[in-house]
C-alpha cells in the first residue's frame, strides 16, 4: 500500500503547513469523474509505489494534482521522468496548459525540477504564520 504522507513526511520543516489526511477521501478524490486513470504515471519498487504523477484535464487545460517520490527513491531522477512521461501524454491529447502548484520551501527541490522542465513561476503567495 502507497502512504502517501510517508512521501511528504518531512517536508514541512517543524510541522509547518501540515495538513491531516484522510486516505478514504484521498482516494475517493482520485476516483472522481475529473480524473482519468489512463494519465496516471506510476513507478513500482515490487509491490511498492515509489512515486508517483497524477495529471489532471479540466476545461482544455492540465493541472499537475501530485508529484510525490518516497524518501528512498529520491535523487535517482524518478520524479523527472514521470513528470515528462505525463507531459508527453497530455501533449498527444492535444493539451498547451498545464500548470502545478508547490510550495518553494520544499528540500526535495522540487521548483527546480519543474523550472527544468520548461516549468515557470507565474505567481507567488506569501504565507502568514502566527508567532507560536
Amino acid at each position: 500500500m502507497y502512504k502517501r504522507q510517508e512521501a511528504y513526511r518531512d517536508e514541512y520543516p517543524g510541522g509547518r503547513y501540515h495538513e491531516p489526511m484522510d486516505e478514504a477521501d484521498y482516494t475517493a478524490d482520485l476516483a472522481g469523474p475529473h480524473f482519468d486513470r489512463g494519465l496516471f504515471k506510476v513507478a513500482w519498487a515490487g509491490d511498492e509505489v515509489a512515486g508517483q504523477v497524477i495529471p489532471l484535464i479540466e476545461r482544455g487545460r492540465a493541472e499537475i494534482y501530485e508529484v510525490s517520490v518516497r524518501p528512498a527513491y529520491r535523487r535517482r531522477g524518478l520524479g523527472r521522468v514521470l513528470l515528462t512521461q505525463a507531459l508527453l501524454d497530455l501533449r498527444a491529447r492535444g493539451v498547451t496548459t498545464v500548470r502545478l502548484h508547490t510550495m518553494a520551501e520544499f528540500p526535495t527541490r522540487a521548483v527546480d525540477l519543474y523550472h527544468s522542465l520548461g516549468f515557470e513561476t507565474v505567481k507567488t503567495f506569501p504565507r502568514y504564520r502566527k508567532a507560536s
